[in-house]
């Protein structure tokens, strides 16, 4: 209740005008709730108060997206995700709030123009870098090669620099991707022309890098 004065309008107008900030407030909280409650607690998942695989799937299914589309990754990059195919409620609650969805129209205009998000160069490097961590197993340090390859074929889409460097990984020995290795290949890709002219193998590269220039050198 506000006390009449003088200005007793103008403080009602001010009252109203928090009451109606908080009611968005609490709009846009009990609409992401509804839809974390929509996918949580998938008795298939096993994940009590969390939105697991089979969740993921029905979501995915909603709203008419591949799991392989890379805006599924970029939804979870923008929701902190810490495991993958698994939102907890605070990773939904907070990054739906973050993206500005609270229905499902806004979440599906989100994945659609999803590719926005990464537009700049710091925030396609976030973008990469969170994908390592994101695809690596809990207690690894690295990626195994398929999976690794798998993710930079989702993160890169059609580009035809990573194609060879997937190209040449499949036919090199099979060991896995450490975490220097996947954040040096994208300052390579950023750094070094396609023609390697400004290549210098006395850099500090990666032995695997060496060998990839070496390679396609060999295969032009």
């Amino acid at each position: 209740m506000v006390r009449r004065t003088k200005n007793s309008n103008k403080e009602n107008i001010v009252v109203e005008d928090k009451k109606v900030v908080q009611e968005n407030k609490n709009v846009q909280i009990k609409g992401s709730e509804n839809m974390f409650k929509l996918y949580a607690d998938d008795p298939d998942d096993n994940l009590p108060g969390k939105i697991g695989p089979n969740g993921m799937f029905r979501l995915l299914n909603d709203l008419k997206i591949r799991p392989d589309d890379r805006s599924v990754l970029i939804l979870a990059w923008k929701l902190k995700a810490a495991t993958q195919c698994e939102f907890s409620k605070d990773e939904w609650i907070q990054g739906m709030k973050e993206i500005k969805c609270d229905t499902m129209n806004e979440l599906t205009k989100f994945m659609k123009n999803s590719a926005s998000q990464i537009k700049d160069p710091e925030s396609f490097k976030e973008f990469y870098n969170f994908s390592f961590d994101y695809a690596k197993p809990l207690r690894t340090t690295g990626l195994d090669l398929p999976t690794a390859i798998a993710y930079w074929k989702i993160i890169f889409v059609k580009n035809h620099r990573v194609d060879k460097w997937i190209s040449f990984l499949e036919k090199e020995e099979k060991r896995g991707v450490t975490k220097d290795e996947w954040k040096i290949f994208l300052d390579f890709l950023n750094t070094v022309k396609e023609d390697f002219s400004d290549y210098d193998p006395e850099d500090a590269w990666p032995v695997r890098i060496d060998d990839f220039v070496d390679f396609c050198k060999e295969s032009c």
